[in-house]
């Protein structure tokens, strides 16, 4: 493990020698282009408030900050993606030391299992699912759970992207809510 005082610790199999230059570079140039602009997004707010348009002045500040902030995470994404991407190609994927992907302490859900590929009755219903189906499917293991017990999920048609992530919600919730993920 590699770490400073306080920070995440890194793996050495990360290989952040290889991939962290670019990542300071992105970060840096985005960061200088936003310090560019500020000069310009602060006059033209002036400009707006000296006329009395503060809720004009307010919206265009807050359209400039979602649109960095969009920007800022498609960037996140696209770096994300190639170096996944070159990690996989050339040095491979390692498998996680542990099966526990997440924990919530002292709900229904204590943790969040990734699919064993070693396991052939899971192998088995994966592969059933994934001939049900083209879209993207995921299914419990069980069909109901007690609270504390470990989850057990099944997938198929998953896209692999960097971001994708699995949401917990409340039976009968709304599609647009998640207790945990």
């Amino acid at each position: 493990m590699v770490g400073r005082g306080g920070e995440t610790p890194i793996e050495k199999d990360d290989r952040p020698d290889i991939f962290l230059p670019e990542v300071n570079e992105a970060l840096i140039g985005f960061e200088a282009k936003a310090i560019d602009e500020q000069q310009k997004v602060e006059e033209i707010a002036s400009l707006l408030i000296a006329n009395d348009r503060e809720a004009l002045a307010h919206e265009y500040l807050t359209d400039y900050t979602a649109r960095v902030a969009r920007d800022a995470l498609d960037m996140g994404k696209a770096l994300l993606g190639g170096i996944e991407a070159r990690t996989r190609a050339v040095y491979g994927l390692r498998r996680p030391e542990t099966e526990t992907m997440q924990e919530v302490n002292d709900t229904a859900v204590t943790a969040i299992i990734i699919q064993d590929f070693e396991n052939p009755e899971l192998a088995r219903r994966a592969n059933e699912l994934d001939s049900r189906t083209s879209d993207p499917a995921i299914e419990t293991i069980q069909s109901e759970y007690e609270a504390g017990e470990t989850i057990e999920i099944i997938f198929a048609n998953a896209r692999g992207n960097a971001t994708d992530w699995v949401g917990l919600a409340p039976k009968g919730a709304p599609s647009d809510t998640f207790d945990a993920w």
